[in-house]
């Protein structure tokens, strides 16, 4: 295994543990283990949103064999490519025809899209890949069904819009023991992330100096790594994009995500070499700039419509915008704009050593589709852009007025500050920037 591996779990490659040593940590108490795993159960949480869906295991006539597990499997293949499940989703996995569609595990994917791959149990008819973790296996002897519940033939994984069947689902695979982890090379190679091999990425910009354009970092990187060719051939675990590899996947990721978002790798335009950039703090954002000097956009056709590029581009959210710009100007803070590469909230401001990420939505009253949108935009730019500064950074979400149940309560689980237009004011001096006259 590659030291990025070693590196991930804490242990310098030199004190690489052998089988011997372990058992005798275990022996002396040095090392103990929790659960006994015929007795632990897994831990399973039902998913918070609803994205849920149900896909089969064998086919009419060609059932699943009684030792078949969920656990040993980390991609569910499909007939046709899926459009519908995105990352983080629950599949049931419904075993069909010997076992009557038996609830037989869950998976959650790890990745929303999906790609060809080799080794499909069935290439002809089960061509498409999506990389999942298993959470829950019953034997198929075992399991049981749920009414009106049965395994999709179609070849695609199938949404559960039935509320009343979810706690029976997750009911089904209740006494399924902990996932064992990964039990075979390839799999121990999956675990691995992009963050796994970032220094390694770091080191290939260094050593190729004038010649760290991409595909030369990329392939410095792998021999940095020491990878086998047994790894190297490792599928990608997170399918939808890029190298079928899964190793050259995470070095490809781990390099855009040194330059976008950590930002510790620059470059001065697309064609130019990374080079390793200064240590000091990085300013998150660009001078702001103001939304109303730009033209709306048109509507575009129905069908091609995206619902947050068409709001971000309306007078009525431009004006939305520039009012929260020019109240923090008075109160002495910076408005920044998002950067040509970085996650492309609405604006961005910084005080007290916390730098807080907004997003505006428009409508008074306010509805809670726009809420919902708005939620998981702010959440994902957040994501993005922790790293990429040195200080705090908080997700804001900009609204006309007051928002629907649940949200006011919900957005502060979440950590999501509401600053509402008819109360700006007020509602901003709960972050710290006051008024000069205050």
């Amino acid at each position: 295994m590659s030291t990025a591996r070693l590196r991930h779990i804490g242990v310098q490659p030199s004190a690489r543990t052998r089988r011997a040593e372990f058992d005798a940590l275990v022996s002396s108490g040095a090392l103990t283990i929790d659960q006994d795993g015929a007795t632990a159960r897994a831990l399973i949480t039902p998913h918070p949103s609803g994205n849920i869906f149900r896909v089969a295991v064998g086919v009419t006539g060609d059932s699943v064999d009684e030792g078949w597990s969920t656990f040993d499997q980390r991609y569910h293949w499909f007939g046709k490519k899926p459009q519908a499940v995105t990352s983080g989703a629950h599949l049931f996995v419904l075993a069909v025809d010997r076992w009557r569609s038996a609830v037989v595990g869950l998976y959650e994917t790890v990745s929303a899209g999906a790609d060809k791959l080799p080794h499909s149990p069935d290439p002809e008819r089960w061509p498409w890949a999506v990389g999942v973790r298993p959470l829950a296996a019953i034997p198929p002897p075992q399991a049981a069904g749920v009414e009106g519940q049965q395994g999709p033939q179609s070849g695609l994984p199938e949404h559960i819009y039935d509320e009343a069947a979810l706690p029976q689902l997750y009911a089904a695979v209740a006494a399924s023991p902990p996932p064992p982890g990964p039990r075979t090379p390839e799999q121990r190679v999956q675990e691995l992330e992009p963050e796994d091999v970032a220094d390694d990425v770091l080191k290939a910009v260094a050593s190729l100096g004038k010649q760290a354009r991409r595909p030369a970092v990329l392939d410095r990187a792998v021999e940095i790594g020491g990878w086998t060719e047994e790894e190297l051939a490792a599928r990608a675990w997170y399918t939808g994009s890029g190298s079928t590899s899964h190793v050259r996947h995470i070095i490809d990721k781990a390099l855009d995500y040194e330059h976008v978002v950590t930002r510790r790798l620059v470059r001065d335009h697309g064609s130019s070499p990374y080079v390793i950039a200064d240590t000091e703090k990085v300013q998150v954002g660009v001078a702001y700039r103001r939304a109303g000097d730009r033209k709306p956009a048109a509507v575009d056709e129905a069908h091609i419509v995206d619902i947050a590029a068409l709001d971000k581009a309306t007078r009525r959210h431009m004006q939305l915008q520039d009012r929260l710009a020019d109240e923090l100007l008075e109160r002495g803070v910076e408005p920044r704009s998002p950067g040509s590469e970085e996650p492309q909230f609405d604006l961005v401001f910084e005080h007290a050593g916390v730098a807080y990420v907004v997003e505006a939505k428009t409508g008074d009253p306010v509805v809670s589709q726009q809420v919902r949108i708005g939620v998981g935009q702010v959440l994902e730019y957040c994501h993005l852009a922790r790293g990429a500064i040195a200080a705090d950074v908080r997700p804001v979400l900009l609204l006309e007025a007051e928002p629907p149940d649940p949200w006011q309560g919900l957005s502060k689980d979440l950590g999501i500050t509401i600053l509402r237009a008819d109360d700006l004011q007020r509602s901003l001096a709960v972050l710290g920037p006051t008024a000069p006259s205050e």
